[in-house]
């Protein structure tokens, strides 16, 4: 090599940008970045659709909690079988529920307890509600 070849390969190598090495270990750091922000995004998206589903079965349990308590509260603890269990309509119709009522011994109370499963998962929902001989005492 002469000297005016080796003045400019000294020239272009001191010039201004990066080494390979530089870019491979940029381009790694962006995409552990990146694959982090996708698993999180990913986890916030199933958590929403998990509270959705909760909200949704909130909702189902006290409709059916108060169903039982305007329709049944006169047949506690023996519930109809039409108020025990079944399925909701359309746009529910994969959630399930299942009334248990129970009567609290020495009391005039029920234990009534709904319970609302899908396919992911459940929610109960328990309260006490007077039995019919303690209403009928109350003005």
């Amino acid at each position: 090599m002469s000297s005016s070849s080796r003045a400019t390969f000294a020239t272009r190598s001191g010039a201004a940008g990066f080494t390979l090495i530089e870019v491979v270990v940029a381009v790694a750091i962006l995409a552990t970045a990146l694959v982090a922000w996708l698993a999180t995004y990913g986890s916030e998206l199933r958590s929403l659709s998990r509270a959705r589903e909760y909200a949704v079965a909130a909702e189902l349990a006290e409709d059916r909690l108060a169903a039982v308590a305007f329709f049944a509260v006169d047949r506690l603890p023996n519930l109809p079988d039409s108020l025990e269990d079944g399925t909701f309509g359309d746009p529910f119709g994969e959630y399930r529920w299942v009334v248990e009522a129970s009567s609290l011994s020495g009391t005039s109370l029920a234990e009534v307890s709904v319970t609302v499963s899908w396919p992911s998962g459940a929610h109960e929902l328990t309260t006490v509600l007077p039995l019919p001989e303690l209403r009928r005492v109350l003005p």
